[in-house]
């Protein structure tokens, strides 16, 4: 009878369909032996190859249409360099990597971000800010109470690593073994380096923030505290060689904010003395659009104060066909 160990060893990874990496990373035990230098390299080239499963994309689209159910304010996070994360997890390699359990695909856990807003924080926005105080408690929560702020995990965006690939493999090296390691042992020009391979990851990440009703603002803050915290000191371990940097992504235009907008300039714009001859034009606009009631309201309301604004002519738009659309639009019925 075949060991495991033997039937692992003919398994060719090139020719597997949508192996899953953090499985890859943490089962398999091809030949693995504590000093063998040359079996712990393979293995993390190995996962670096694995590619995202077909079905993730399906999965990632689900979870933004969740997150949007919730109310929650999204961004893309574009790691600069590489991301470092979990590498005192346990695993095979003496560094591990934080990945997906389902998928295999590296994710930043909203802990993390959570934890790396909070220091920063403490650090550069001022004694407000420091624990305890009114508003970190407020945003960040304390030992007995919750924040405003749910921080959701940062899952990585399909296809959006450097050359389409999420894990790479990486190497660091220790120089002086024994004096890290405190065995009283000075470093020395003569001292064997020790390379350490590992698997990091590139791409981007969707950050996602949610607050109960009422509570936006803090959302919006904890945003802004994230984007400078992500960009000046980054997230993860090796941060100070420049991993876990990373920069959000210039927010997509909302289409329908955009005509809003310009509907609101068209009117703003028309003098009062020509109001009365020019409104209904923008009132048809309105009326046969197809924006969000929230939208057509905001704009029906806005219609109705510059109706305010003309004081005796008010009657003439009164009599408009119109104008009661309008009224019923802005809820002022």
């Amino acid at each position: 009878m075949s060991s495991r160990r033997e039937v692992l060893a003919t398994i060719d990874l090139e020719v597997l369909k949508d192996p899953n990496a953090g499985l890859w990373l943490d089962k398999f035990i091809e030949n693995l032996k504590r000093d063998d230098k040359e079996s712990r390299p393979k293995l993390a080239k190995g996962v670096a190859k694995i590619d995202e499963p077909e079905i993730y994309g399906a999965f990632y689209q689900s979870w933004k249409i969740s997150l949007e159910e919730l109310g929650a304010s999204s961004r893309q996070a574009r790691v600069k360099n590489r991301l470092a994360f979990g590498l005192g997890s346990d695993g095979v390699l003496e560094t591990s990597v934080t990945l997906h359990r389902t998928y295999g695909v590296p994710y930043i856990p909203g802990s993390a971000l959570k934890g790396m807003a909070a220091a920063f924080a403490r650090q550069y926005c001022g004694p407000e800010w420091q624990i305890g105080k009114p508003y970190f408690e407020t945003l960040f929560g304390s030992t007995g109470k919750a924040g405003y702020v749910t921080f959701f995990d940062a899952l990585y965006v399909p296809k959006s690593g450097h050359e389409g690939k999420s894990l790479h493999f990486d190497v660091m090296t220790v120089h002086h073994r024994g004096y890290y390691e405190g065995k009283d042992q000075p470093p020395a020009d003569w001292d064997d380096p020790n390379p350490v391979p590992f698997i990091s990851a590139t791409g981007n990440y969707l950050i996602a923030l949610a607050a109960p009703e009422g509570c936006e603002t803090w959302r919006d803050r904890a945003l802004q505290i994230l984007e400078m915290a992500l960009e000046h000191e980054g997230v993860g371990a090796k941060t100070s060689s420049g991993y876990g940097r990373a920069t959000f992504e210039a927010a997509p235009v909302d289409q329908e904010h955009h005509q809003v907008e310009q509907m609101l300039r068209a009117i703003r714009s028309i003098p009062s003395d020509k109001l009365a001859g020019e409104i209904g034009r923008h009132v048809g606009k309105l009326l046969s659009s197809t924006l969000r009631e929230e939208n057509k309201r905001n704009v029906a309301e806005f219609i109705l104060r510059r109706v305010a604004e003309v004081g005796k002519q008010r009657k003439k738009f009164e009599e408009s066909s119109w104008f009661a659309e309008v009224k019923k639009l802005a809820g002022d019925v």
